[in-house]
């Protein structure tokens, strides 16, 4: 199928623009899953597929779909990791992670620290009276959160936002922009070189964090923790922060509901 035939197979998808996608997506969405739910945007060369059920059919099919793109933005900017891997090599590189991420330990070793973390971050934005929730509470718990689990350092929190919002930038930079992806390449440089400080202090000192026992077990290389780290923390803080403030718009949204919540909250309390 030459490009005029695919745009014409797929007249929505020949339209889509991916300046206007990244401003306001979701009207291009609501016509996709009801005219045009699997199509081929022309202006990156890419399937698009946006129907919930489709996508799930995708992901359980390893015999027909792969990871495996040498065109895959997501491998180029945050490396060989348990996302752009497939078969054993994923299952090596994601189980040295699993025990620490599972529900359970979560809930056993991390609900007091986070609850804590939160109510510091709450207590700084009521002094200051009026904040930007994103900058000042969701990414701050979500990285800080995240450092605490891993037991990397985190003594300066404006360098990481800066990579996560260069990592961003580049996984997004679906045309090609070359300033774009020098700044993605630069920050994984970057948070490497502060992964592999942090391995060799823990082979100095081990602490009992999950990265110094990475380091001690040495079932993965540095590069291969590093790049297993960069995804874990800058997926993490993403979908972590945009879960927080979405939640708090949508209860703004509906008083009744928020209502609920602060009725349930003070029963708690009261208990």
């Amino acid at each position: 199928m030459n490009r005029d035939e695919r745009r014409q197979a797929f007249p929505i998808g020949a339209e889509i623009r991916m300046a206007g996608l990244s401003a306001n997506p979701y009207p291009l969405f609501q016509r996709l899953h009801a005219e045009e739910p699997v199509t081929w945007v022309d202006e990156i060369e890419m399937w698009v597929v946006a129907r919930r059920a489709d996508v799930q059919a995708i992901l359980a099919d390893p015999e027909t779909f792969t990871v495996l793109s040498p065109r895959s933005v997501l491998r180029r900017i945050l490396g060989r990791n348990m996302l752009t891997t497939e078969g054993d090599e994923q299952h090596r590189l994601r189980n040295p992670f699993s025990h620490a991420f599972a529900p359970r330990t979560v809930r056993q070793t991390m609900v007091a620290p986070i609850a804590a973390q939160a109510e510091t971050l709450v207590e700084r934005m009521y002094a200051r009276g009026h904040v930007c929730l994103v900058d000042q509470f969701s990414d701050r718990l979500a990285l800080l959160v995240l450092g605490s689990m891993v037991g990397l350092p985190i003594e300066d929190y404006d360098v990481f936002r800066g990579w996560f919002h260069d990592f961003n930038t580049a996984l997004g930079n679906f045309t090609g922009n070359p300033a774009a992806e020098e700044r993605g390449l630069r920050a994984q440089d970057e948070f490497a070189a502060h992964v592999r400080a942090a391995l060799n202090a823990c082979r100095r000192a081990p602490d009992g964090s999950l990265i110094s026992d990475l380091a001690a077990r040495g079932v993965l290389s540095d590069e291969e923790i590093a790049d297993s780290l960069r995804v874990i923390f800058f997926g993490g803080i993403e979908t972590t922060s945009a879960l927080l403030v979405n939640t708090v718009w949508a209860l703004l949204q509906h008083p009744a509901a928020f209502d609920r919540v602060r009725a349930a909250r003070t029963a708690e309390s009261s208990n």
